[in-house]
């Protein structure tokens, strides 16, 4: 975990030399905590979602997203404790009364994380500070540093949220009921908090370089997973290819794939073209 102490010292010591260039630096380093503070609940959550399923790289939008589809006790706060004795094979606890009549230890506390403050900082720590400002007319003086008392205001309510994270001592990747299968490609063992699984959602490998994405089907509360492919015919011998989906997600229009038949290694060249769709109900798209 970083080191959330040291990140407030180092902030305070900037904003106590009160020059216009340190405050900026306060700012940079509040927005660079911010970052760290985010991304480190996103690592621990990298069982349960890849790099590759992010949709936006804003720290803010990355813990959402982990929130609803990873780790939904990302931004919660909570201890946990364990038993200082073992409990017996034949008497394991079954009520709540029964589990809180033992003696627990505590092992250490998760911080709650307000992301929506940190976001609205993060954002208003760059407008304060760490652009100049662009200018309205010509002979206009340049201001590098801009208005700081703008900056001072948002990084002392930066620090405020950071000192709320001091008793905070570990980080949790969650709880709760797991669905998980392992990668057709890599063997990786790929899980996801059952209750977090949606109808139509899609998940890609936790392994950067492994190129497998799965489609999730939820029907009656059964939850199935089927792996994204393009299936396709080689042009040479007429057997079946199937290339994994995000290779075709990331191919652009004019760029060429190529792709090894597994049974006749001819080279076939994998592209997109562009097509128009017919108007529903028309006699062409009920010709189909």
């Amino acid at each position: 975990m970083i080191d959330i102490s040291k990140r407030i010292k180092k902030i305070s010591e900037l904003l106590e030399e009160s020059s216009r260039e340190s405050v900026v630096y306060a700012a940079l380093e509040c927005r660079l905590t911010i970052e760290a503070i985010c991304y480190e609940r996103l690592e621990v959550s990298y069982d349960y979602i890849s790099y590759e399923s992010l949709r936006k790289w804003q720290p803010h939008h990355v813990v959402r997203q982990i929130t609803e589809e990873g780790n939904e006790q990302v931004t919660q706060e909570f201890s946990i404790s364990i038993s200082k004795l073992p409990t017996e094979k034949d008497k394991q606890p079954v009520t709540r009364e029964h589990y809180e009549s033992f003696e627990y230890e505590n092992l250490g506390s998760q911080a709650a994380l307000d992301v929506r403050k940190l976001g609205k900082l993060w954002n208003a720590l760059s407008n304060a500070s760490l652009h100049v400002s662009l200018p309205k007319q010509k002979g206009e003086q340049l201001d590098i540093y801009g208005g700081t008392d703008k900056a001072r205001t948002k990084v002392l309510e930066s620090l405020d949220e950071f000192k709320k994270l001091l008793n905070g001592n570990l980080l949790s990747s969650g709880f709760g009921e797991e669905y998980f299968f392992n990668c057709v490609d890599c063997g990786t063992k790929l899980r996801k908090k059952a209750k977090l699984i949606t109808h139509g959602q899609t998940i890609a490998c936790i392994i950067p370089e492994c190129p497998e994405s799965y489609f999730f089907n939820v029907e009656d509360g059964e939850i199935f997973h089927t792996r994204r492919l393009l299936s396709t015919t080689c042009a040479e011998c007429d057997n079946p290819i199937e290339i994994p989906a995000s290779f075709i997600d990331k191919l652009k229009y004019g760029q060429i794939r190529n792709e090894k038949c597994p049974s006749c290694c001819f080279n076939n060249e994998i592209s997109l073209i562009a097509g128009r769709a017919n108007k529903l109900g028309s006699q062409e798209s009920k010709q189909g």
